[in-house]
């Protein structure tokens, strides 16, 4: 257990046999966090991570607040003890996720709050991010007896948080940057992303975070549709339909929103130039990648009103932090053995179609957020 004042947080770790040295791994280089490894229960059943998920949150202590959950293929930023503390403490009552992949809905939502400074974005689509996870005391031991209740082999953990949540009024937040990441195991279920599932923004020397800043609820989210449908829209959190938020062409928005098309063309045509080999592994995808990082920027600017140094916004070490995270994940299947020279050439190229969308438009114009 981690705890200071009256925060008391139980801790404990899911795993299955073929992983528990990995589990072991995690709980003994962490000893500050008293983590208790829970193993599922039938190792030779379907592979599922229902079994070991209700088991993990019963885990909860007797006297704790709170309960953190822990998949075993995660690594933590250096100063993660006193991180999460001071997380649950300024956010009492959410669920706390501490984790969003970096081709996610909610990763996208998330630089849209590091591009507002803010330390919380809210998930976005239909699952709240497990990986790494924090609940009230009550609300953990809530939904251990619902997985009990309601849980089928085929469900996966995040989405059964996502649906036992739906029905309490409970608020789910994620930190930004997150503290955790998760590391490249193969997965035991097949629940896996397009493009894996690093996070969107990991610094894992940590640093200063206040906690206590108000949440990013931003009213479209940019964001890169999965195979095979590679689209750039911007998804409508708002108006969420059974957790899956409606979309709009990227393109639209860019239009509504006063960005001047033709430049923005021409700005592409010359960060294509700069992609050089870098453009082959995602020559399929490269045009829907720009408009994407333009949406981010353009959203910035339309939800907060900024009009300022957009190279600087670009230029901010957490931005470029989760940039170069997108870039390194859309390459993951796809990049050569010059792997480092791609990302950084398609990081760079992100940034400047984030700094393209955050430059000043024509006009007091917005985009509509009606579902089309």
């Amino acid at each position: 257990m981690i705890e200071h004042g009256g925060t008391r947080i139980s801790t404990a770790v899911m795993t299955h046999p073929k992983r528990l040295e990995h589990a072991r791994a995690l709980r003994d280089s962490h000893p500050e966090l008293g983590l208790r490894v829970v193993v599922d229960p039938d190792p030779e059943g379907p592979p599922s991570s229902v079994r070991s998920a209700r088991l993990v949150w019963e885990a909860a202590g007797a006297d704790a607040t709170h309960h953190l959950v822990l998949e075993d293929d995660v690594a933590l930023c250096a100063d993660f003890r006193d991180q999460v503390l001071a997380a649950v403490r300024a956010r009492p009552d959410a669920v706390v996720s501490l984790h969003a992949a970096a081709t996610s809905r909610t990763g996208f939502a998330g630089r849209l709050a590091l591009l507002r400074g803010s330390p919380w974005t809210v998930p976005v689509g239909p699952y709240v991010p497990t990986v790494g996870v924090v609940l009230p005391v009550r609300a953990a031991r809530a939904f251990a007896a619902y997985i009990a209740d309601r849980a089928v082999l085929a469900d996966h953990h995040d989405e059964l948080l996502k649906r036992f949540l739906d029905g309490t009024r409970l608020p789910a937040l994620v930190t930004v940057p997150n503290l955790v990441d998760h590391r490249p195991l193969p997965t035991l279920e097949g629940n896996v992303l397009a493009d894996g599932r690093p996070s969107f923004c990991f610094p894992g020397d940590g640093g200063p975070v206040d906690w206590t800043a108000e949440p990013t609820r931003p009213s479209i989210v940019p964001y890169l549709m999965y195979p095979p449908h590679r689209h750039a829209v911007g998804l409508l959190p708002t108006v969420a339909r059974n957790g899956e938020p409606p979309s709009r062409a990227a393109v639209e928005l860019l239009q509504e929103s006063g960005v001047p098309l033709p430049a923005l063309m021409a700005e592409f045509v010359d960060a294509l130039d700069g992609l050089g080999a870098a453009a082959g592994p995602v020559e399929d995808i490269v045009f829907p990648l720009w408009c994407t990082a333009a949406l981010l920027g353009t959203v910035h600017r339309v939800e907060t009103g900024t009009e300022g140094d957009a190279a600087d916004a670009a230029r901010r070490p957490l931005v470029e932090r989760s940039l170069h995270a997108w870039a390194a994940a859309v390459l993951d299947k796809r990049a050569g053995a010059d792997r480092a020279a791609a990302t950084a050439r398609l990081a760079a190229f992100l940034s400047r179609g984030l700094t393209a969308g955050l430059a000043p438009s024509r006009g007091e114009r917005r985009y509509s957020t009606a579902a089309s």
